[in-house]
């Protein structure tokens, strides 16, 4: 920095000198230093309560210019937990927040001939162990065992047509979706050109039209509800007239196949009918899994937990409020 030693400060009288004079500490101007002291804090391990959404943001906004990725990844809003039902840990995290580096596939057992007698597998098809498996995410430079991922995705991003059973996805949700299936695809040394389950190109048009609004567009993914899953539209808790049928069905080769797309009419307590929905926010398990129709082929399915969604305006509006208070 200096050409010798005599310059490091310019005009000092340097005789009698003891010590250097002080040297004013470095500073970021553009940078909240609260914000940073509370920064260190969580970093000497010490435990921060975060007042509000807006406080969140505050601290990932200078965690990610001072480069704090683990803690960055400890203050990203997510929630583990432990399913006893499936006998399995879970992370619950939104799709905008998830890394390349986290995402795994965990394979099933070996081939199984018989379906699972558990509730939560009737959609599943069993086939190969390197063709069919759970999306896992772990958080990079935290966590050191992977969890079954469960992703949010929220922002009225959705369109979901309930009768094809797809969801298409617009805005950086689509991009995001895109990219996910891609970077599943390559964890199983499938090509790019095969895309796991998305409808591209003529594949959009061999699709059965809605009556709504015709059909999704390229992109959308398969969908499927379970018995498990919670579902509330048009502010009203979703049932299903026939839930009690399962609808699973042994093929001659010991695959375990699910009519698809089932042609039940779905009904909302009340009666009211609809076929393409308006997600508001949902919560989505991502499975790898066998294509029902090319048993070569692999599909990525993304499996309902938790749904807010609408069919119309008007259950949106009502939601709405108003400026004034």
């Amino acid at each position: 920095m200096f050409s010798s030693t005599d310059a490091v400060f310019p005009g000092l009288d340097r005789a009698g000198l003891l010590r250097p004079p002080s040297i004013v500490p470095p500073a970021v101007p553009s940078r909240s230093g609260e914000v940073f002291a509370e920064l260190i804090h969580m970093l000497k391990g010490y435990p921060l309560h975060i007042r509000n959404e807006s406080h969140r943001a505050e601290l990932l906004r200078d965690c990610r210019y001072f480069l704090f990725k683990g803690l960055e990844q400890k203050l990203i809003p997510h929630s583990i937990s432990h399913n006893l039902q499936r006998g399995k840990d879970e992370i619950t995290i939104r799709l905008e927040d998830i890394r390349q580096p986290g995402l795994s596939i965990t394979f099933d057992a070996p081939f199984q001939t018989v379906p699972s007698p558990e509730p939560f597998a009737r959609h599943l098809r069993y086939s190969a162990p390197s063709m069919s498996g759970w999306v896992h995410y772990m958080r990079p430079f935290v966590d050191t065992t992977p969890r079954e991922l469960i992703i949010e995705i929220s922002g009225e991003c959705t369109r979901l047509d309930v009768d094809t059973m797809r969801a298409e996805f617009s805005g950086d949700a689509k991009k995001r979706i895109n990219r996910l299936v891609e970077v599943l695809a390559n964890k199983i040394n499938m090509p790019n050109a095969r895309p796991m389950g998305l409808l591209m190109g003529s594949g959009v048009g061999s699709q059965p039209e809605s009556p709504a609004s015709g059909t999704l567009g390229e992109g959308s993914v398969k969908v499927v509800f379970e018995g498990g899953s919670s579902i509330v539209l048009d502010g009203r808790v979703w049932k299903d007239e026939e839930e009690g049928e399962s609808g699973v069905k042994m093929e001659e080769d010991g695959v375990v196949d699910v009519d698809a797309p089932s042609r039940k009419r779905r009904r909302v307590e009340g009666g009211a009918e609809s076929e393409v929905w308006t997600v508001r926010t949902g919560q989505w398990r991502v499975r790898v899994q066998a294509a029902s129709n090319d048993k070569s082929a692999v599909e990525c399915v993304l499996i309902a937990v938790k749904i807010d969604a609408f069919t119309a305006e008007l259950a949106r509006n009502q939601e709405r409020g108003f400026l004034s208070g």
